[in-house]
């Protein structure tokens, strides 16, 4: 009789521990889908948050109609040669730079300052980031007014430099493999134009 008790025990909590098993892995399963709805819902916010202006077509932004007018990558002796500016802090890296068409299409006037931070944000290409040189910019910017004009267009030029411990030696043999964009904002959405590099000199 005791004997019967005890087995009859041992079978109940048997069945709980196995009822606790099943409520256990039901959890983690639910948990599991939920995260992983999450993420998935997570990646297709940003996916459509993501807005990519394809080469020499214009967008409207804030006020401005922009148009890459055009893009290069070059070696920093070309680069130096050809626009006068000494960069004196790095000895063999690259300058990748582009020019923008920017028109202010408002019914007033622009300051400069608030065109710039619309604009100067950075670079990026599938394998790496930079912010611009401001430093660069500057002297590739001749501004000869305050404002810019109702109605006027501009170009404005926007560089940064890029140096081989950056990149893969493969990859720096032959930039022209890589897709480059240039960065206007991040929020509340990415955008960014695909840069038609014209030739790494």
């Amino acid at each position: 009789m005791k004997e019967s008790r005890i087995i009859r025990n041992k079978i109940y909590m048997r069945s709980i521990i196995h009822r606790l098993k099943g409520c256990g892995l039901l959890i983690l399963a639910c948990f599991a889908a939920f995260w992983t709805g999450k993420i998935y819902s997570i990646n297709k916010t940003q996916k459509k948050q993501e807005i990519v202006l394809e080469q020499k077509t214009e967008m409207i932004y804030d006020d401005l109609k922009i148009r890459e007018k055009e893009s290069h990558i070059y070696s920093q002796r070309t680069f130096e040669r050809m626009y006068g500016i000494d960069i004196p802090y790095i000895t063999d890296g690259r300058i990748i730079c582009t020019c923008l068409e920017v028109s202010n299409i408002s019914d007033e006037d622009k300051n400069w300052d608030d065109v710039l931070d619309l604009l100067d944000c950075g670079f990026q290409s599938d394998t790496w980031a930079s912010a611009i040189d401001p430093g660069i910019g500057q002297q590739m910017n001749a501004l000869s007014t305050q404002r810019l004009k109702m109605g006027e267009t501009c170009l404005l030029w926007f560089s940064t430099v890029m140096l081989p411990v950056s990149f893969k030696q493969s990859t720096w043999v032959d930039l022209t493999d890589e897709d480059f964009y240039y960065v206007l904002s991040l929020n509340p959405e990415k955008k960014m134009i695909h840069l038609d590099i014209q030739g790494v000199e």
